[in-house]
């Protein structure tokens, strides 16, 4: 089983606050792993070193066999790694299905002008439908489908976490980090995100 994440010695502090302390792990390819920890403990503070929102103190971080350490999140980003974040954050007066079809990677190509064109004139990028009939198997993947027009304004916290976690899997990611998928959501909810996560890694 090949490393997808390696996490060695991760220290990371604030002034004289040590928020994570010599933390070692390390994830191979297919695995589904939590980081369990109590409130405060620095699960988050973890992630954002990982994804390259902030600089560790001392450690190593190596991602698909590469060293990412001094990486900026783009290009942490342009690896293969998704992540969400503990506070949901969705365009409100868009609806889900819209919400989905902006994160991908390479929506658009690089010319400006095609950027332009794509925007203006919809359908002229040939991606642009398979682009859509992603956003709708992820949708059928999380068990949502009947919400894609709906207002993600509408929806409770439960149902925005769905959405935000399908939002992460529109770039086909190979690494995804999921910051507190199920803070707030109710039992019965909670564990049929669990299995809808669980039944995609064992696909994929």
């Amino acid at each position: 089983m090949s490393s997808v994440l390696k996490v060695e010695s991760l220290r990371k502090e604030f002034g004289g606050l040590v928020a994570v302390n010599d933390v070692s792990f390390e994830i191979g390819e297919g695995e589904f792993v939590g980081l369990i920890g109590p409130n405060g403990c620095g699960k988050s503070t973890t992630f954002n070193c990982i994804s390259g929102l902030l600089e560790q103190t001392a450690g190593t971080i190596e991602m698909f066999g590469e060293d990412v350490s001094d990486l900026r999140p783009d290009q942490i980003q342009n690896l293969g790694m998704t992540r969400t974040f503990q506070h949901t954050r969705l365009w409100r007066q868009m609806t889900v299905i819209e919400n989905l079809l902006v994160p991908p990677r390479g929506q658009f190509s690089s010319g400006f002008s095609d950027r332009i064109r794509t925007l203006l004139t919809p359908g002229s990028n040939p991606e642009e439908a398979e682009r859509l009939k992603k956003a709708y198997s992820v949708l059928d993947q999380l068990e949502v489908p009947h919400m894609a027009l709906n207002l993600t304004s509408e929806l409770s916290g439960g149902q925005s976490k769905l959405v935000d976690i399908g939002r992460s899997m529109m770039g086909d990611p190979k690494l995804l980090l999921l910051d507190e998928p199920v803070a707030g959501v109710a039992g019965p909810l909670a564990m049929k995100i669990f299995n809808n996560l669980r039944n995609i890694v064992d696909e994929t």
